[in-house]
């Protein structure tokens, strides 16, 4: 008696599909492999940052969790000086990754970036000469720091950062904006702003945006020279 063939069970449409989608990337894994071309890519002298921020930013979209995609992108940005916008997919991947070790050393060498760039000859009437804060910037800063210091321990406790950024933006301090100022500039070993973070903070502001600072000083009682406008800080 011949031997009965087995007959092949037909796959349905569905089992189909759902073979080939388990051949297909996902996108965490079109995120990484983005991410490790275009570090490789950084390695090339010649290469175009344009295309290699895409691709950060590319990845990013792909996956909010890939911490690669935001250090290429930031890193990407500084390179070409274009620091403001740096900054902000920095304080974007804090908030994805607050306090993450590479972010924090990566807003430090951001800051030496900056601070490259042509600071030394760097000159704004009243604040800035020469990439050096002048004496009496530095003299207001330092009256607008003591009178928000409320417990004289010389950083900014969270609540005193609040008072004080109400004072200049007459809305709460949001808490990425927290996390940008105690993760860019000096703080002590509470994570509170020091004088000096407080100080690197308006230096970087002032380069990029004096017409902000004058915004800031003008609300904090202070004239186009610098002199005290009313009584607060007596």
């Amino acid at each position: 008696m011949p031997e009965e063939t087995p007959t092949e069970t037909p796959i349905s449409p569905e089992e189909e599909k759902n073979e080939e989608s388990d051949d297909e990337p996902t996108p965490e894994d079109e995120s990484e492999a983005l991410c490790i071309a275009a570090n490789e890519a950084l390695e090339d002298e010649d290469a175009d940052l344009d295309d290699l921020l895409a691709d950060f930013n590319k990845a990013m979209d792909l996956d909010a969790s890939n911490i690669e995609a935001y250090l290429g992108s930031v890193y990407v940005l500084g390179m070409q000086q274009k620091f403001s916008d740096a900054r902000d997919v920095l304080n974007r991947g804090l908030q994805q990754f607050p306090n993450h070790p590479k972010l924090v050393e990566l807003a430090t060498e951001l800051q030496h970036m900056e601070a490259d760039q042509g600071e030394d000859d760097r000159t704004i009437p009243n604040l800035v000469e020469n990439g050096v804060m002048t004496e009496r910037f530095y003299t207001t800063l330092s009256k607008v720091f003591r009178k928000y210091d409320e417990d004289g321990d010389g950083a900014w406790k969270p609540e005193e950062l609040r008072k004080f950024y109400f004072q200049v933006n007459a809305q709460p301090l949001p808490q990425d904006v927290l996390h940008f100022l105690t993760s860019n500039f000096s703080v002590d070993s509470h994570r509170w702003l020091t004088f000096e973070g407080f100080m690197e903070f308006y230096l970087s502001q002032t380069g990029e945006d004096p017409d902000e600072t004058w915004s800031d000083l003008g609300k904090l009682g202070f004239d186009a020279q610098l002199n005290e406008v009313d009584d607060r800080y007596k």
